[in-house]
């Protein structure tokens, strides 16, 4: 996952490798939590998670394939 901006509360970038749509954060709890979604040639993604001291917990839904999948990440400066 790559953010390459942040604006109010939204964002940009890609996953995946994938273009980032509709970015959205939500800062007024204890964590920074997120949503996006991405897609492909045929279907379409839809993501959400949270940040906390530095580490993304996610999980990923895709309608069309009937998947769903958790994945974290660490943040990299």
């Amino acid at each position: 996952m790559i953010i390459s901006d942040i604006k109010d509360k939204t964002f940009q970038g890609t996953f995946y490798g994938s273009t980032i749509k509709d970015g959205l954060l939500n800062t007024s709890w204890d964590k920074i939590y997120f949503s996006f979604s991405t897609s492909d040639a045929s279907h379409n993604y839809y993501h959400s998670g949270y940040l906390e001291n530095g580490k993304l917990k996610g999980i990923s839904y895709c309608p069309g394939r009937k998947f769903t999948a958790p994945w974290n990440g660490t943040l990299k400066e």
